[in-house]
């Protein structure tokens, strides 16, 4: 009789196992997006975030660009895939009033930033502006808008509205020579 070894990855009880392992992951992932899911808050919060780019830089922004959100948020954050220096972050209202969230420039680089706000009144929406340099000085600029309350529409029900002036492009002479 011909002993035959079987590798140790497919033993039944290598198997059985594993699979017990795999099952506790599913039954932990499982538990951990029903309380997710379940919390409003927390919900709210998720569904905040977003990934966009501004001149080729991914950027991760909370409140979400165009987001309509149930309440005015507490606070904005900004997550970079890399380490930046934060130069400017700017709080407006839908009339250009600029609101003070106390923001400070601190030559220290990061990759989140979360900058605390004050308790914002009834707006047709807000647009936050920020700056920021990478480690060879380049500085990128970028925005993104968000509205609240139950009667809220999407900033840009507002911002499609608007007229933009038609940008002329001429040439600069001084670097001709």
């Amino acid at each position: 009789m011909k002993t035959v070894m079987i590798p140790r990855e497919f033993s039944p009880i290598f198997l059985r196992s594993q699979s017990t392992a795999l099952t506790r992951r599913l039954l932990l992932i499982s538990g951990l997006l029903l309380a997710l899911c379940s919390g409003s808050a927390v919900m709210a919060q998720h569904e905040m975030h977003n990934m966009s780019s501004a001149g080729g830089l991914d950027v991760t922004t909370m409140p979400a660009d165009n987001a309509v959100l149930g309440s005015a948020p507490d606070s904005v954050m900004l997550h970079f895939a890399s380490e930046m220096q934060l130069v400017k972050l700017v709080l407006k209202d839908s009339t250009n009033k600029f609101v003070d969230i106390g923001f400070r420039y601190r030559p220290v680089t990061g990759m989140h930033y979360m900058q605390n706000i004050p308790e914002l009144a009834a707006a047709d929406y807000y647009t936050v502006e920020w700056a920021v340099l990478d480690g060879d000085g380049k500085l990128t600029k970028g925005n993104f808008h968000f509205s609240f309350g139950s009667d809220a529409k999407p900033p840009t029900f507002y911002l499609d509205k608007m007229e933009h002036p038609q940008h002329i492009m001429s040439p600069d002479y001084r670097l001709l020579q």
